[in-house]
């Protein structure tokens, strides 16, 4: 979980506002009510959501995976809009970048009223946001890296494919000076990637 954790803090490093939190295995997106918001925003976004979590359930997860369940959950209350992802543990590190990019758009638009593209900060964050990504995923992939065979296939968190290889590769967890083991499914193809 520390690497969910470290990937949200940039996140939020980005937007200026904690949108997202973690708490044990679930993630939470928080969006904050004022005067001329939007109402339909945060529909549209659980919506994607529910079907990002569909197709990676579908495609990246195991039998055993699935037992956990990645439920995702909508509530309104009075001051905000809450989106409760539960299971987050079992989504493939990679595909977080996807969730924060597709949170990030409709964050930008339920503030703004317009696609970030047309709002000149709408524009910024969002460049923000690539440089941090591309900065952190150029970090993680220059880790130590052990590859594994194990005696059973499962899918390769990067694309799918039935694979029997298992990447092991270390994490500094800058925050609190260690470094965390990480592991990450991995087909040939992709087997020095870690992301």
């Amino acid at each position: 979980m520390e690497i969910y954790k470290h990937l949200l803090l940039r996140f939020n490093g980005v937007t200026q506002f904690n949108i997202i939190t973690i708490s044990s295995t679930t993630l939470e997106i928080s969006f904050k009510k004022f005067v001329g918001c939007s109402t339909t925003v945060p529909i549209r976004l659980f919506s994607k959501l529910a079907s990002a979590m569909k197709t990676i359930k579908e495609k990246y997860l195991t039998y055993n995976d699935k037992k956990v369940h990645i439920r995702i959950k909508m509530d309104e209350e009075d001051d905000r809009y809450l989106i409760r992802i539960s299971g987050i543990n079992k989504i493939p590190p990679g595909k977080i970048f996807n969730l924060f990019g597709l949170i990030l758009y409709y964050y930008l638009k339920f503030i703004s009223g317009i696609k970030p593209s047309k709002s000149v900060y709408g524009r910024e964050l969002t460049e923000k946001w690539k440089i941090e990504e591309k900065y952190t995923r150029d970090e993680l992939r220059s880790t130590p890296k052990n590859i594994v065979v194990t005696n059973f296939v499962m899918p390769c968190y990067i694309c799918g494919k039935e694979t029997d290889l298992i990447l092991h590769w270390q994490f500094l967890f800058t925050r609190e000076k260690r470094y965390i083991d990480i592991q990450t499914r991995v087909c040939e193809k992709h087997r020095s990637e870690v992301l």
